[in-house]
């Protein structure tokens, strides 16, 4: 139920606003397990990163030592059979060759992986439990409604309804790369976030300002307040066009019904009137005259 206008003093917050509800419990609980899951899956997902970048790292230095060796070899002439001869002398001097390189920088790769199914499941987690928040903030009463449909201008209220369902739907796009993306890859996971961070907090406003509005709210002269703390933007946009309300055309219906009896009265009289008249010219003996 929402409070009166009356209930809200000096130093009254938006979190006291807000009714403990199911769904504002619920989303109180998923909102920041959902983000706790999702930063700990962007954390492994970040160390793997990390690890196979050293392993690429590694792995171009000591090609780039044996292609050194190479070129000096054949610049110096030191090789009377070619460039396998080089190759050979290089990889007996330095220890390894380029196929072994290749090989060792696939197994460093492989080892960074840590872990990637419980990861993909911290991910998964993650991203459901955020996914609730958005609809189960967004099921108060009246949020359907059109304050700008039926005339009473753009609220702030509709304002961040309606941008919290576009980001919403904005992060719907990356739900499935932030499960299925690589496991040294995090690209996803953070669009995501920063996408329902976006979509909770306005809807949060948007439930705020639901409730903070008295049910008898009405928009004052010019798109500004009116009674009940109902904050109208009219004169920014969605301004209602001025006309008659419902109570005046009923009334100027009523009036007209009243003309019409009134002219239909008149009528009848007339008529009444005019019979006799009638009647005296077409039978003169009636009336002593022939």
């Amino acid at each position: 139920m929402a409070r009166s206008w009356d209930s809200y003093k000096p130093g009254y917050s938006m979190m006291d606003a807000l009714e403990e509800k199911p769904t504002v419990r619920a989303s109180k609980f998923l909102a920041p397990s959902g983000a706790a899951l999702l930063l700990l899956a962007a954390l492994l997902a970040s160390s793997s990163w990390v690890c196979s970048e050293e392993c690429i790292r590694t792995a171009e230095g000591l090609e780039d030592r044996l292609l050194d060796c190479e070129e000096n070899c054949r610049v110096g002439g030191k090789s009377s059979t070619g460039s396998n001869d080089c190759k050979d002398q290089c990889s007996a001097r330095i220890g390894f060759t380029s196929s072994r390189v290749r090989r060792q920088e696939s197994k460093c790769k492989k080892a960074c992986v840590r872990s990637p199914g419980f990861m993909h499941f911290l991910a998964f987690a993650g991203t459901g439990m955020m996914l609730c928040v958005v609809p189960l903030l967004g099921s108060y009463k009246g949020a359907c409604k059109c304050d700008c449909c039926i005339g009473l201008g753009c609220s702030a209220r509709v304002a961040f309804f309606n941008i919290a369902w576009v980001s919403y739907g904005f992060s719907i796009l990356w739900a499935l790369p932030s499960v299925l993306e690589d496991t040294s890859e995090v690209g996803g996971k953070v669009l995501f976030t920063l996408s329902q961070a976006i979509a909770m907090s306005t809807m949060w406003g948007s439930r705020f300002y639901a409730d903070k509005a008295s049910p008898s709210a009405l928009p004052g002269p010019g798109g500004f307040p009116g009674p009940g703390g109902h904050t109208q933007m009219g004169t920014i946009v969605g301004a209602p066009v001025a006309g008659p309300s419902n109570l005046e055309l009923q009334q100027q219906v009523k009036e007209l019904q009243q003309q019409v009896r009134e002219l239909v009265k008149l009528q009848t009289l007339q008529a009444g009137t005019a019979a006799p008249s009638v009647n005296a010219a077409a039978n003169p003996n009636a009336t002593g005259q022939w």
